[in-house]
């Protein structure tokens, strides 16, 4: 068989052998000098590569992403703040940017905005469940990436609120936001506008249990009296006291929680710790009260079991509320 060295190739070969050690290096220069000579119509398949086919990102290990600004709010915590904030369209909220006010030039034409956000209370390194229960589903459970539960791989959210108005203070801006289900002191990541040529969809569905869900409130009475405590200059976010016990009612009739914390709020065991000292006491040891911070204030309230659906048993979603009493904090 005729082979494809040639004269030139065997006398480079020659010398290169006469003049090399007898070393691990030598074999590994021979074979390098070999690999490309084979035999006439012999056809070398191409060398295997580990790499996938697709480059995903999914083999980023982390990313790293600063924060460019974050929310002031009426919700101190996170148990009791709305699913979603249209469900509480008079809650309010600002948001303090720190880059340059250039960037948020033309906003103000925009009567609503995306904000992206860090779940900054969520327990960090616990592990996510790929199935859960929503409260709506009355126990039934489905997976994570088809809710909106705030404990997901990553996490991160996007929430969408009006934009009442920019204020630049110091070069500066501030938003300040209606329609807000984000708690004080989250992160903000990004912002956008919201365009609703195409980020509404006409023809958009969703499943029954959603729907159903979001049609339901729960009903809130007051007692007599309740609004005798408050002093509108010690609200942060309102410039009238009927305006915040609008949204007192707003939050109260949507709130739908998890098995556990309805079971809770029925035990009259739902109690946010106050933000500072100064909270009545006597309330607290009346059987069967709960407590939520909103604003500036201490609302106390009483839950009673109502059962009208299937899932009303697990998500409180049809229950009656009486409102006791509403302190200053």
């Amino acid at each position: 068989m005729q082979s494809s060295l040639t004269s030139s190739s065997l006398f480079t070969l020659t010398l290169f052998l006469s003049l090399a050690p007898s070393s691990a290096y030598f074999l590994r220069r021979l074979g390098s000098f070999l690999r490309p000579v084979n035999r006439v119509g012999r056809t070398r398949p191409p060398p295997k590569s580990s790499a996938p086919l697709i480059d995903l990102p999914l083999h980023t290990p982390s990313l790293q992403i600063t924060p460019i600004g974050q929310i002031s709010s009426i919700y101190p915590l996170c148990v009791g703040t709305p699913r979603q904030g249209a469900l509480s369209p008079t809650s309010r909220a600002t948001i303090v940017l720190t880059p340059d006010a250039n960037c948020v030039q033309g906003l103000e034409s925009f009567s609503h905005i995306w904000i992206l956000f860090h779940f900054h209370l969520n327990t960090e390194g616990k592990k996510v469940r790929s199935k859960i229960a929503p409260p709506s589903l009355g126990g039934k459970k489905v997976g994570v990436l088809s809710t909106r539960s705030p404990h997901r791989y990553n996490n991160v959210g996007f929430s969408l609120v009006k934009l009442e108005k920019i204020v630049i203070k110091k070069n500066k801006a501030i938003l300040h936001v209606t329609g807000i289900d984000l708690c004080d002191g989250t992160p903000v990541i990004d912002v956008k506008p919201y365009v609703p040529h195409y980020d509404s969809m006409e023809n958009a569905s969703v499943p029954d249990w959603i729907d159903s869900g979001l049609k339901l409130r729960r009903r809130v009475i007051f007692s007599s009296g309740c609004k005798d405590n408050l002093n509108v200059k010690r609200l942060k976010f309102y410039d009238s006291v009927e305006d915040f016990y609008k949204t007192v009612q707003e939050i109260l009739s949507c709130d739908v929680r998890s098995k556990y914390h309805t079971k809770k709020a029925r035990e009259g065991n739902s109690s946010q710790p106050a933000v500072s000292k100064g909270v009545r006491v006597n309330l607290e040891e009346q059987e069967g009260v709960c407590r939520q911070q909103i604003d500036t204030v201490m609302v106390y309230f009483r839950v009673e079991k109502n059962v009208g659906r299937e899932w009303g048993e697990g998500s409180g979603a049809e229950d009656f509320l009486e409102v006791i009493d509403m302190v200053h904090v």
